[in-house]
């Protein structure tokens, strides 16, 4: 697997890449570690691995310094994998008084609940969400789907972004979560 393309320092080669961290879904990270995913899919819905041993780049088959280490962050469960464990770290969750939420919406959607006191998650399937699935006027994000919403502080009166520049046929995810955040601007 080529980092080349991900190498932010020109001069860098790969053989001086020493200490690399990979994050992402339960699903990518079976993947990228060559371990079938298919139990991620299959009740009980449970993973293989969430806590992954240290790896070098040679066991990888990354082209990097074959004795670089690569650290995989681990996931918490199933649908809560490594990519949410880094959000929460690099958000600061663990380390705020202010109970806080995370959200990472996409096809899965998961949120983090807490402070550095408690944390608490959950997953569920986003996909439908934003296809519109249950939503009066709801539509997937194809042209005349209402994207992005913005409320007048002074009047209360709403602006919209419709893909492809025509007349709202409807409203999809990213519209319902713009509308939503402006609602809560605005009280």
């Amino acid at each position: 697997m080529p980092v080349n393309g991900l190498n932010p320092i020109p001069p860098l080669l790969p053989n001086q890449i020493l200490k690399a961290t990979i994050v992402g879904n339960s699903t990518m990270i079976h993947l990228a570690l060559g371990i079938p995913p298919e139990n991620i899919r299959l009740m009980p819905f449970t993973t293989t691995i969430n806590q992954v041993p240290v790896l070098t780049g040679r066991e990888m088959g990354l082209i990097i310094h074959p004795e670089a280490t690569i650290d995989c962050l681990p996931g918490v469960a199933s649908y809560v994998g490594a990519d949410i464990t880094a959000g929460v770290l690099s958000a600061g969750l663990e380390d705020t008084e202010q109970v806080t939420l995370f959200m990472d919406i996409g096809t899965n959607g998961e949120i983090v609940l807490g402070s550095r006191e408690w944390l608490v998650t959950c997953a569920c399937s986003a996909g439908p969400a934003f296809e519109g699935a249950g939503v009066a006027s709801g539509m997937r994000a194809t042209k005349g789907a209402i994207e992005d919403i913005w409320i007048n502080d002074a009047n209360l009166e709403p602006t919209f972004r419709v893909i492809g520049g025509v007349k709202p046929r409807g409203i999809c995810g990213s519209g319902l979560i713009a509308l939503l955040a402006e609602m809560f601007l605005t009280g």
